[in-house]
């Protein structure tokens, strides 16, 4: 569970996917490294009223697969 003011996780994909699930007001920074993979923002409305003090921090390495965020 992460804290409401947002949290850090190191996600590690290889050959397969992985849906994160987060509130579409975060506002969400991803440092990582991909090989033939990478990152999707698909949450509705993503833009609209971010909450800067609510930072989810995206650390980690794809290959050959990728992370969706998704709304929660």
């Amino acid at each position: 569970m992460l804290s409401p003011e947002g949290g850090t996780l190191d996600i590690v994909t290889v050959f397969g996917g992985t849906k994160l699930y987060v509130p579409r007001n975060w506002h969400v920074k991803v440092e990582s490294s991909n090989v033939l993979g990478g990152y999707v923002d698909k949450r509705v409305g993503v833009g609209e009223n971010i909450d800067m003090t609510r930072t989810l921090k995206i650390e980690g390495v794809n290959v050959f697969g990728g992370v969706e965020l998704l709304s929660m």
